[in-house]
């Protein structure tokens, strides 16, 4: 299966698997509603589980953590066996805040909306996410980024981001929000209808990130059954969650970097103000793990460039332009050295695969 869609049974082999053994874990109650979800569809949940890898009983223990990897595997698992390629939303919309824990029940007893948001924005690292928020002409959105967007069934866990994002608004704002357009990265799908009905508002396809828009005027919404003093509770254990685990600081640099690709500018000087930091310290803090900016600059841009060439129509020259190329040809020869392909090559390998 490619990423973000559902086609094939998900293999197991990929670099990307191997790579991402040890990257961070969330509790597996953050996909709790997949066993409910599977029941409906008349699919027998244990044996998804078992096809993903995962031990069934699990799911019955709120302690148990899985890595990403494990949750991409297992998101596929679903999307194959049900043939629901909107399985991954519908399951965040399922889950909404409370698939963040102690982060999601912060931010829900957020005075109004926008400073949830921006405590979701601040916190969302933990959860493997980077969340943005703006507005402008009388309309506000977020766009949701995964922070490991090379792992296999990562588009799936950007779309159950989106569902939770949606569903956490919808629980902030009462039966009257509605989002005005959700964008999700992937190609059109076979039954965009599906989509729409799922998330409420119309719903585009193909763009370079996974985005909701809405009215501006819910960000100064106030949260009802807000309580202050549980929040304050909560804001301590989330510090304390930071204290003891902190950031991965590389995959914060690379979230930054693939911001910073969409606008054009991917210098050390625009990534570090947007991590509140000087390059210097950037620089020191990375080469502390054994990494560095070009390094990093360079994963960036191949990671932006196979998401396009899989998940949209953008030609060889506009990936190019997005990534800072002077020319195709030189976007071609980078890629060349990453993948010792072609990035026309790659293309039709990865959808010809996903077909």
């Amino acid at each position: 299966m490619t990423v973000g869609s559902g086609g094939r049974a998900p293999s197991r082999d990929s670099s990307a698997q191997r790579r991402a053994i040890d990257e961070p874990s969330v509790p597996i109650a953050s996909v709790a509603s997949g066993p409910r979800l599977l029941l409906d569809a008349g699919v027998d949940p244990a044996g998804v589980a078992v096809a993903a890898g995962l031990d069934p009983g699990w799911f019955g223990d709120p302690a148990v953590t899985i890595s990403f990897v494990q949750m991409g595997h297992y998101l596929q698992a679903c999307v194959y066996a049900t043939r629901d390629e909107t399985f991954a939303v519908r399951l965040g919309l399922a889950e909404g805040a409370g698939a963040l824990y102690t982060v999601g029940y912060l931010a829900r007893h957020s005075t109004d909306v926008r400073t949830a948001l921006s405590t979701l924005k601040t916190y969302l690292h933990h959860f493997g996410g980077e969340l943005s928020l703006d507005q402008g002409q009388g309309r506000a959105w977020f766009e949701y980024r995964f922070l490991f967007p090379d792992l296999e069934g990562a588009g799936l866990v950007s779309e159950g981001g989106v569902g939770i994002g949606v569903a956490f608004l919808r629980q902030l704002c009462g039966r009257y929000w509605r989002p005005d357009e959700v964008r999700i990265s992937r190609r059109r799908p076979a039954q965009p209808a599906r989509w729409r009905q799922c998330l409420q508002a119309p719903v585009l396809f193909g763009g370079s990130s996974n985005m909701v828009v809405f009215p501006a005027r819910w960000l100064d919404h106030r949260v009802e059954r807000a309580d202050a003093d549980l929040r304050q509770i909560l804001q301590a254990q989330v510090s304390a969650l930071e204290a003891a685990h902190g950031a991965d600081y590389p995959s914060r640099v690379c979230s930054a970097l693939r911001a910073c690709l969409l606008i054009g500018d991917v210098s050390v000087r625009e990534v570090a103000g947007r991590l509140a930091t000087s390059p210097r310290t950037l620089r020191r803090r990375l080469a502390a793990r054994q990494t560095n900016f070009d390094e990093l600059r360079d994963r960036a841009r191949l990671e932006t460039a196979c998401h396009l060439l899989e998940n949209s129509e953008a030609s060889i020259s506009q990936i190019a332009d997005l990534l800072g190329y002077a020319h195709a040809s030189a976007l071609s020869r980078a890629f060349r050295r990453w993948t010792t392909m072609a990035p026309r090559e790659w293309r039709a390998r990865r959808t010809g695969a996903g077909r």
